[in-house]
């Protein structure tokens, strides 16, 4: 009986104990006024002060108190104070023992800086770029990818003096889109140019026909409003098409009066960099002779000569071409000998060939087509005469007095003229994916369209799929103004009820552009209708011809 009144009053002892502890106030226990627990962590800002609750505390260790420090104790409260970024841990002893809690000092709020940069970056727009506050750097993380470094140079100027609190991780987005750049860099005798009667604008676009009424050139057919710039403004002449620019061309090239001295196609991912060099290097010697031995050694050094040209297309979310052009014009000048020819010391002889520059560089916004040019690079040529009296000219000392040299600069007719450098860059849109938003793509011509031989009971039934893929194919916008041209026959393996099972190409047109355009259309349009009654095979193969030709 006695062991069972013990027993009662043990587990009432444990019962109260526990209830007492369960409606403690959560001041006593230290969790008030953001205190955690011994495995959690206490945040504190640099300069902010925060509060330990406890009871009665009779010692206080600070581990680092570099990084935080005691600013003031009560009996009922420890107030902490951040120094400095760190890590650190406090002890304390009180009413209920032993207590300990880690402490983190962080420079300051890097949930604040997320939110302020998060706002910033919702007025730009840009859907894939996320940000992550890393408090233990104490910055905000940028990442996600961008089309093309303007937007890059938006997030930058947007953050302004955040900038320094992030850490920019944002990738630029390698960009499909294709742009074919056709340069002609043409040399015009300054009478030639003369002789055209037009003074080049920094830009122009050339059409590929004239207007009916030959006076404005239109570069949208859908928006005839946005007119270009007139022929008669650099040309002088109205009605004048690009196949007569390119006659008249060949007219002054016979004549001697203009030559090509360089038309290449390059062709680069849009934001990416395309250069052209035409000209050529020029070897330079340079002897040094030891007057110890008398040993002489020659280096060569090579310097580049000629045209040089950057182009940088960029194509914007609007179909327009960023065009970043530099040219640079050098030719090799007349050779000069330099040196030393003391025999104390080691004589160095060297051929210095000077280089003429001429150089230009501008970045426009052109439309897709467009042709920039660029002109004013001119040559001068110098030429020296000499007129003298027969005999008496080539008399010692007084022969002086019977010849005269004359220098002109400028002038001159043919080899002896001046020259004008033009450059035209014409960038254009190759890539399949950006030319499908640009223009509907053209229906193919149903004419010249042979088929191979079908069964007379399925002729009618093989006919239908037939027109129905026909009709439903279009020609590539990037193949089409290629030029490219060609026949396709697919394979179509389908089941009895129209399902479409397989798909090969039985003959290609020789350009995947216009193969894949030809498979394109035949997936779409499945499935097709079922057999006829008369037809008892479950599976049936169709050859489906499709021609390829501009109208």
């Amino acid at each position: 009986m006695v062991a069972l009144k013990l027993a009662v009053r043990i587990i009432s002892i444990v019962i109260f104990t526990l209830f007492a502890f369960s409606i403690l106030p959560s001041r006593i226990l230290g969790i008030e006024s953001g205190i955690v627990t011994e495995t959690e962590i206490l945040k504190i800002f640099v300069g902010e002060t925060k509060v330990v609750s406890t009871r009665s505390p009779t010692r206080i260790i600070v581990a680092n108190p570099n990084i935080a420090d005691i600013a003031e104790v009560t009996n009922t409260e420890i107030r902490l104070q951040g120094k400095s970024v760190g890590t650190t841990t406090l002890v304390f002893w009180d009413a209920f023992g032993e207590q300990s809690l880690k402490i983190r000092v962080i420079q300051e709020d890097v949930q604040e800086i997320k939110r302020r940069v998060d706002n910033m970056l919702a007025k730009l727009g840009l859907q894939d770029i996320t940000t992550q506050a890393e408090e233990e750097e104490g910055k905000v993380v940028i990442l996600g990818q961008v089309t093309s470094a303007t937007d890059k140079e938006r997030i930058n100027t947007a953050l302004g003096p955040l900038k320094e609190k992030t850490i920019d991780l944002v990738q630029l987005k390698e960009s499909e889109t294709v742009v074919e750049i056709d340069v002609q860099v043409l040399e015009l005798d300054k009478d030639a140019s003369k002789e055209l009667g037009f003074t080049w604008p920094s830009s122009v676009a050339i059409a590929t026909d004239a207007p009916a009424d030959g006076n404005t050139w239109v570069l949208d057919p859908t928006n005839t409003t946005a007119a270009m710039t007139r022929w008669s403004t650099f040309f002088r002449i109205k009605q004048w098409s690009r196949t007569n620019f390119y006659w008249r061309l060949d007219l002054l090239q016979q004549e001697g009066k203009a030559r090509i001295l360089s038309r290449p196609r390059l062709a680069c991912v849009s934001g990416k960099e395309a250069e052209l060099m035409v000209g050529g290097e020029k070897p330079v010697f340079t002897t040094s002779t030891s007057s110890e031995g008398g040993i002489s050694s020659t280096t060569v050094e090579y310097k580049e000569f000629g045209i040089k040209l950057k182009v940088q297309p960029e194509v914007t979310e609007e179909e327009r071409i960023k065009l970043s052009v530099k040219v640079e014009v050098s030719e090799v000048g007349q050779v000069e000998t330099i040196g030393s020819t003391s025999s104390s010391v080691t004589s160095i002889t060297g051929q210095a060939y000077p280089l003429i520059k001429r150089n230009a560089s501008t970045v426009v916004f052109v439309n897709d087509g467009e042709t920039l040019a660029i002109g004013g690079l001119m040559k001068q040529k110098t030429t020296e005469e000499l007129k003298k009296f027969p005999w008496l000219a080539d008399l010692p000392v007084l022969g002086a007095f019977f010849r005269k040299k004359t220098t002109t600069e400028g002038g001159g007719f043919g080899e002896r003229g001046n020259t004008e450098l033009y450059i035209t860059i014409t960038p254009t849109i190759i890539s399949t994916k950006t030319s499908s938003k640009k223009q509907a793509p053209a229906p193919l011509p149903q004419e010249e369209i042979s088929s191979p031989p079908v069964p007379a009971h399925l002729q009618n039934y093989v006919n239908a799929i037939r027109t129905k893929i026909n009709n439903a194919v279009f020609f590539p916008q990037a193949a089409l103004e290629a030029g490219w041209e060609g026949r396709v026959i697919l394979n179509l393996n389908l089941t009895a009820t129209g399902e479409l099972k397989g798909i090969t190409v039985a003959k290609s047109s020789g350009y995947k552009i216009l193969d894949d355009a030809a498979k394109e259309a035949a997936i779409k349009q499945s499935p097709y209708p079922p057999f006829p009654p008369q037809v008892s095979s479950r599976e049936l193969t169709v050859d489906v011809p499709i021609l390829f030709k501009k109208n």
